[in-house]
């Protein structure tokens, strides 16, 4: 199922009016979804998809988009169809706006996965004339009936001026989880940055939050590592080692309701010239108590010069506690 937008300027609807054309030309910006903006009501609420658990469909909020040009609105909230789901095994679906500069339409369209032991979603694949901006993924639970409210995971990418920040890709996790993954990471930013906020369900008062790079796990990493502890510092340095150290996260026995935050910048990430660098800052709380304040500070260093289009997160034991959270942005 497909709901066709009222998109333009196609010659079939050329711009013909002076609000329309202040309209258009206000969003002049790169492809992607207009950013919601309480203090601006024309842009709407940025096509977020979500499901309430009233039968097998999800729902789209209004929004704006820019697609290469082509100006988008939708003005009022959709209903999109999910395919039944398979008897046994479960699947994954995209939710996507659809360019189709040959019918010329702008087009919400769910892209139906295949059912399978371990589901991906489905790849949308751009073409000269058919261009994609992914809205969400939805997981089909073999058997359902019903899509609830934590089957839908935000995955909109939107669009920015040079100055700003493009949001690549967001994850709140609804169950524990062993790592945060961005994969499929596009190549057309000049660096990254990843903010994230997250504790971890180990038996322990804290544990190391930890990185690696398009899921290489050999020893290809070092980092240099300094850490505030009231009015101690303390560093270290490793050498070829798995993974990157970033800092550390508030466990099981730390105290209740704490986490930590870290922002992560990753310079050129798409250049080929030089081996990667990262620069990321870890706070945490690990206790109500003095001594159990946190400041880190990391250099971190992968031994190869390659794109990168893959960046992993993941405590050194146990899980991301649910409710652990994480955004990638891309950077001109």
């Amino acid at each position: 199922m497909t709901t066709t937008l009222a998109s333009l300027p196609w010659n079939t609807s050329p711009i013909t009016d002076e609000a329309t054309w202040r309209a258009y030309m206000r969003l002049a910006r790169g492809t992607g979804v207009i950013p919601e903006d309480p203090a601006d009501p024309e842009v709407l609420n940025g096509f977020l998809v979500y499901a309430d658990s009233t039968g097998m469909q999800v729902k789209i909020k209004s929004g704006t988009a820019w697609m290469r040009g082509v100006y988008a609105p939708n003005p009022a909230e959709v209903i999109e169809a999910i395919s039944a789901a398979h008897a046994t095994l479960n699947r994954i679906d995209r939710v996507a706006l659809k360019l189709d500069t040959v019918n010329h339409t702008v087009a919400i369209t769910v892209v139906t996965g295949t059912p399978g032991a371990s589901p991906v979603a489905p790849t949308l694949t751009n073409t000269t004339s058919i261009y994609y901006v992914k809205l969400a993924q939805v997981y089909v639970t073999a058997a359902v009936t019903t899509i609830a409210a934590d089957k839908v995971t935000d995955e909109r990418s939107y669009s920015v001026s040079s100055s700003d920040l493009a949001r690549i890709a967001g994850v709140v996790l609804a169950t524990d989880a062993a790592n945060i993954d961005f994969s499929s990471i596009p190549g057309i930013y000049r660096n990254l940055k990843i903010v994230f906020m997250g504790r971890v369900n180990y038996a322990s008062v804290s544990q190391e939050l930890r990185m690696q790079i398009n899921g290489d796990a050999g020893s290809t990493y070092s980092y240099q590592y300094m850490k505030g502890i009231a009015a101690a510092v303390s560093a270290a340095e490793a050498i070829l080692t798995t993974s990157i150290l970033l800092g550390s996260l508030p466990a099981s026995n730390g105290g209740s309701s704490l986490a930590g935050s870290a922002e992560i910048l990753i310079p050129n990430y798409a250049g080929t010239t030089f081996r990667k660098t990262i620069h990321a800052q870890v706070a945490s709380q690990l206790a109500y108590t003095t001594g159990n304040l946190e400041v880190v500070s990391v250099a971190g260093f992968w031994a190869n010069a390659a794109a990168i289009n893959r960046v992993t997160i993941f405590p050194a034991a146990g899980n991301f506690l649910a409710g652990s959270l994480a955004t990638l942005y891309g950077l001109m």
